[in-house]
């Protein structure tokens, strides 16, 4: 018996093969050689900014229940979301373009913006306002570290004093 040639189907079956393995071995090298390793990206928080990087986790998910449960605040959903895009759009597309409507469009979401902001402002004070004196010296160090090193940035080392 003599032995025949592998066919084209088993040669491409092999290559895409290779280029899967090939595609694995360079995320996982990516990865490693990124400095961050397999962790997951930093986490950002748009509402807080760095004071709410800098509180602890069990803060963090108390706040965000007050904040949800406080009078006023509605958390606009995918369709209020959607809803405001499609006026967005229609207001783009029409002829005559109106920039007068597109600037009380950005201004309506501007206000829903500012009052949730406020409404997560109160409830961030009076969160703070609960903690013992250590744990708002642990904030204002957390904080502190997250302004001189930066956001995503990994932590320096430890001072030798």
């Amino acid at each position: 018996m003599t032995q025949r040639p592998p066919s084209r189907i088993l040669r491409i079956v092999l290559l895409v093969s290779l280029a899967l393995n090939l595609l694995v071995v360079g995320t996982l090298v990516g990865s490693a050689l990124s400095g961050r390793g397999l962790a997951p990206p930093p986490r950002v928080d748009f509402s807080f900014g760095p004071i709410g990087r800098a509180l602890d986790d069990e803060t963090r998910r108390t706040l965000s229940r007050s904040v949800r449960e406080r009078e006023g605040f509605r958390g606009e959903g995918r369709q209020a979301r959607r809803a405001q895009l499609e006026q967005i759009v229609a207001v783009l597309t029409a002829d005559p373009f109106d920039p007068d409507q597109l600037s009380a469009v950005f201004e309506a979401q501007r206000s829903r913006g500012i009052a949730a902001l406020a409404i997560g402002h109160e409830a961030l004070v009076a969160q703070i306002a609960e903690m013992t004196p250590e744990a708002r010296r642990a904030l204002a160090d957390r904080l502190e570290n997250e302004a001189i090193r930066g956001h995503g940035d990994p932590a320096p080392p430890p001072r030798r004093d």
